[in-house]
């Protein structure tokens, strides 16, 4: 309840009016405002004083004594409150002579007079309407008082303002939540405090600090208020369902990998329209999938490209580019050779962390060092099944490396189906989030999971599909996000980690993630699988790992006595890339493909691709820095003011010094300043924990006095890939029987799938990519926070000139839903379902309608959102255009030269705008909402025409006219040409 303002100790009626009406209208408006604009909400910053709330307004001091105790609200019908002072001996409003009757006229009628205005600004100001009922004029309460106390609330609080305040169905009788909950809630609200940027309040504070000092020693002698409830989303769903109970077994493929090993058996989930009986296919909301459905087959110059031919284009993340960047890719065997040639006649290491965006693009050679030296391809047949089981400081063949997928999953069935036939023959596997609980609190079946265990309908992708299932998960205290968004925090950092530990990464594998309404171009994660050339702009100058049996190596996660620097929130500060990840520049789209946020730029930076960099999972150092110096471990410690336990015996550490030649010998083996890039940016990022050296037991906990953390700039538009505010508060979940089970059947996994090799090394192959506090989103733990491979692309003032996205290379499909039943279910699972949630089904209908009508976004109070005309691809050009040729771009560069404009560039962006994925534009009448969206709206679905026992075996070229009129987008037009 973030909007919640601490009620005050009145010892006069009108000002206990005036904040019980501004208490009223917090609680009408709390669930609405935590989900609209967070970032416009403010705190009022007040003084704690044991459980309860001092606030200096105009150098009078009001005390909350327990006012808040006496006043409780009580919900009629018609969402009319009423308002009663209970008859118990500590009621504050007694022990200071308020009568009480009129306490109750005034509370019961004052809001009728309270008219609020809203601007255009958000911000709700409020007069006191001038008519002869007036229960404020009667009751001699100053007007002026009264407008100044609620503008000035304003002034710190914008409200949110809900249009419905007379809804018939009322939530907390709906729910059954106890009246005196209400109270509980607003007391824990109090508990926790409330910031402020108002500066005459700070001013006071500081005079009156010493009374405080005194009043609060006073204060915290007494009990204090026991919080029973969070509210809704904090504590999950508490209304009684029928359960379903998850059975596995395990399903090997042919590499030896069980896909099913992440799927938590015995799980609780709730059962399909709360009936135990009904089966996935049963589900009242269950969609089918295209007859036709099947993975997408493509050309061999996009499996096996002649990379040469390949140049991707790039824009800068902090500034929109007008003509985009190119660079041109290369065979993996030819950056090889090139490597070879380099360390023999150059060996200068380039300062990747540092260079411009030309420097970082050009065609000259940009030495990567894949940690691999045979030329000659490994071709053998049984190649994945020893690399899955080889020990991780071993380094496969780069050009056989993998590709991993890893997104959220809700219930999206039709979206997963054009993800998994666009990408199945190009991604190795897809790693897919699901749990038995929405973000927002509400407990849900695990639908993909009974899917893939019950029914065939990803027979033909099994293989490649791994779900991790997760358990519910309650959080004890109030974030200022709300519950959802450290959850999906959470969700991801887990979904990376379990990912690669399910596919057994190794060294040089790329995994991308992200929702999974965001899609990247297939055909361009293709080229960055199979080419070579572009992982210096992500990795740096790269390297490989050493043999973990060699007792020289140093790992910092071996041991224990090495210096290692870490973040306050655990993670460790080796720069081993120039970037966390790579973006992919999207379009943002939303309903259908018909609506787009922005037809000139993609607004969206994700999914998010990084290089799988097996010395960070081992916590070996790398031999140089993406600024192109030399590790030197004595001053990494004085950099980061590290206290060693044990002597550094060497300045750097040990390789083999004649690798790289005589020319790298003689420019790198000297001292190196270490400078602010050899180490992880961390300003405004992270601030860096100063000891933890030799100490085990205090590695990863961080002080939580100075927490620092990215603030987020996030986009309205984004409303899945939210970061934390901007503090850590304190978040614990309960633990229960399905955690702890959890807890130990992943232990005993992890220990199991190791080889021998690897429990020869004394440590998890993994712990580098794993983060220590994976049960709470705490934040106290220590390892890699993988969801920050994600936010580490989101546009904002810290973005640094030389960070770049791949351009306009992908799809992100807001609310791609086929219809008003998949709608509604799906709003219970977004971070901001708060909006809708005090809504009738029949509201959040008329609402998601009117906005779809009205071309808004679903959440919000943004512009209409700009249209284009959808038409399916007839030449080759409009089904794939021509994004990543070499000869192209160099056409654009020439025509581009003099005055900045380019007639193939602006054809070239018409065409990406109106390119959609393939699995679409194949099967138009399968996805027809996605081209037109009146279908599953006023035009009827393909699977609502066709009866259900046909939905397998339905052909739909043997259809009559009838039907295909209806079904099929565009056939009307056709026909009147």
């Amino acid at each position: 309840m973030n909007c919640h303002v601490a009620l005050i100790n009145i010892l006069n009626l009108e000002k206990i009016a005036l904040l019980i009406i501004q208490l009223k209208y917090s609680l009408y408006n709390s669930d609405i405002t935590d989900s609209f604009h967070r970032k416009n909400i403010k705190y009022v910053n007040d003084t704690v004083i044991g459980n309860k709330t001092v606030i200096d307004e105009q150098n009078n001091s009001f005390k909350a004594n327990g006012v808040d105790n006496e006043i409780k609200l009580i919900y009629n019908e018609s969402s009319n409150n009423k308002n009663k002072i209970p008859d118990y001996k500590n009621n504050k409003i007694q022990e200071n002579n308020v009568e009480e009757k009129k306490v109750i006229n005034v509370l019961n009628e004052i809001e009728s007079e309270i008219k609020i205005i809203n601007n255009n600004n958000d911000n709700y100001k409020y007069e006191i309407p001038d008519n002869k009922n007036n229960k404020i004029k009667e009751n001699n309460v100053e007007e002026e008082k009264v407008i100044d106390i609620l503008n000035e609330v304003d002034n710190k609080i914008k409200f949110i303002h809900n249009d419905n305040d007379n809804n018939k169905n009322n939530k907390i009788k709906e729910n059954d939540i106890e009246e005196e909950k209400v109270i509980d809630i607003l007391n824990a609200v109090n508990d926790n405090g409330i910031k402020s940027n108002n500066k005459k309040t700070q001013k006071n504070k500081t005079k009156n600090k010493g009374n405080d000092n005194k009043s609060k020693n006073k204060y915290n002698k007494k009990k204090k208020v026991k919080v029973l409830s969070l509210g809704r989303g904090y504590v999950i769903e508490q209304t009684y369902t029928e359960n379903h109970i998850i059975k596995k077994k395990p399903l090997y493929d042919r590499y030896g990998v069980d896909v099913n090993q992440y799927i938590m058996d015995g799980m609780i989930n709730k059962a399909l329209d709360n009936n135990t009986d009904t089966t996935i296919e049963e589900w009242s909301l269950y969609t089918p999938p295209c007859p036709n459905l099947q993975p997408v087959h493509y050309s061999d110059d996009i499996l096996n490209p002649i990379c040469e031919d390949i140049a991707i284009p790039f824009n800068k993340i902090k500034d929109n580019t007008r003509i985009p960047y190119t660079l041109r890719l290369s065979s993996i065997t030819s950056q090889m050779k090139k490597f070879k040639e380099w360390k023999e006649t150059d060996g200068n290491v380039p300062n990747y962390k540092n260079a411009t965006i030309k420097e970082m693009l050009s065609e000259t050679y940009h030495p990567f060092d894949y940690g691999y030296y045979d030329i000659k391809e490994n071709n053998d047949g049984d190649y994945y099944s020893k690399v899955i089981k080889s020990p991780m400081d071993k380094v496969p063949d780069p050009r056989r490396r993998r590709l991993f997928s890893m997104i959220l999953f809700n219930s999206e069935f039709e979206l997963l189906d054009v993800y998994l036939s666009e990408f199945y023959e190009i991604v190795d596997y897809f790693i897919i989030y699901e749990s038995n609980c929405t973000f927002s609190g509400y407990k849900k079946p695990l639908y993909l999971t009974r899917t893939l265990l019950e029914t065939n309908r990803y027979e033909k992708f099994r293989d490649k599909i791994i779900p991790v299932t997760l358990p519910v998960l309650e959080m004890k205290k109030a974030h200022p996000r709300g519950p959802a968004f450290p959850r999906e925090h959470l969700a991801r950092r887990q979904v990376i980690e379990k990912g690669l530990r399910a596919v057994n990464a190794r060294h040089g594998d790329l995994f991308f993630h992200g929702d999974l309404d965001e899609m990247p171009k297939a055909r361009l994660l293709s080229y960055l699988k199979k080419c070579g050339g572009w992982e210096h702009l992500q990795m740096g100058f790269g390297g490989a790992p050493e043999s973990m049996a060699d007792p020289n190596v140093k790992s910092y996660i071996r041991d224990k006595s090495l210096p290692i620097a870490k973040s306050r929130m655990g993670k460790y500060l080796v720069d081993y890339d120039v970037f966390p990840s790579l973006a992919f520049n999207s379009y943002f789209y939303e309903y259908s493909f018909n609506m787009v946020i922005n037809k000139q730029i993609g607004v969206i930076f994700h999914p998010n691709i990084a290089i799988f960099d097996a010395r960070r999972s081992l916590g070996q150092y790398p031999q140089y820095t993406p600024s192109g110096n030399k590790y030197n471990l004595k001053k990494y410690a004085k950099q980061h003011h590290l206290v060693k336990r044990n002597e550094i015996k060497t300045d750097d550490i040990e390789i083999n010094d004649n690798f790289y030649g005589n020319n790298f010998e003689n420019n790198y083996n000297k001292d190196v300043i270490v400078d602010k890039n050899d180490i992880d940016d961390t300003k405004n990022e992270y601030n860096i924990s100063k000891s933890n050296i030799g100490n085990n037991e205090n590695r990863g906990v961080g002080d939580k006095k100075n927490i620092d953390i990215i603030e987020d700039n996030t986009n309205n538009n984004d409303n899945n890939s939210e970061e934390d505010g901007n503090n850590i508060y304190d978040i614990k979940y309960n633990k229960n029987e399905n955690n702890d089970k959890y807890r130990k059947d992943e232990e005993n996994k992890i220990l199991k799938d190791y080889t021998d090799n690897e429990k020869a090394m004394g440590i998890d192959p993994y712990q580098g990519y794993t983060y220590t506090d994976n049960d709470t989103p705490d934040k106290n733990g220590e390892g890699l926070l993988g969801e920050y491979l994600r936010f580490a692309t989101k546009p904002r003032k810290e973005t640094k000139d030389n960070q770049i996205a791949f351009y306009k290379s992908g799809w992100h499909m807001s609310s791609f839903l086929p219809n008003m039943p998949n709608f509604i279910n799906k709003l219970k699972s977004y971070s901001h379902f708060n909006f809708f949630r005090e809504l009738s089904y029949e509201k959040q209908k008329g609402i998601i309608l009117q906005r779809i009508h009205k071309h808004l976004y679903i959440f919000g109070n943004n512009s209409p959102i700009p249209t284009i005309n959808v038409k399916l691809p007839e030449t080759e050009n409009e089904k794939v255009p021509n994004l990543y040729s070499y000869k192209l771009w160099k056409d654009i560069q020439r025509e581009s030269k003099g005055n900045r404009k380019s007639r193939t560039l602006k054809k070239l962006n018409h065409l990406i705008l109106h390119e959609m994925p393939r699995q679409v534009w194949e099967n138009p009448i399968c996805y027809s909402y996605m081209l037109d969206r009146d279908y599953g709206l006023s035009k009827r679905l393909w699977w609502e025409v066709i009866p259900k026992e046909e939905w397998s075996t339905v052909d739909f070229n043997q259809l009559n006219n009838t039907v295909l009129n209806e079904i099929t987008p565009f056939r009307q037009n056709d026909k009147k040409r």
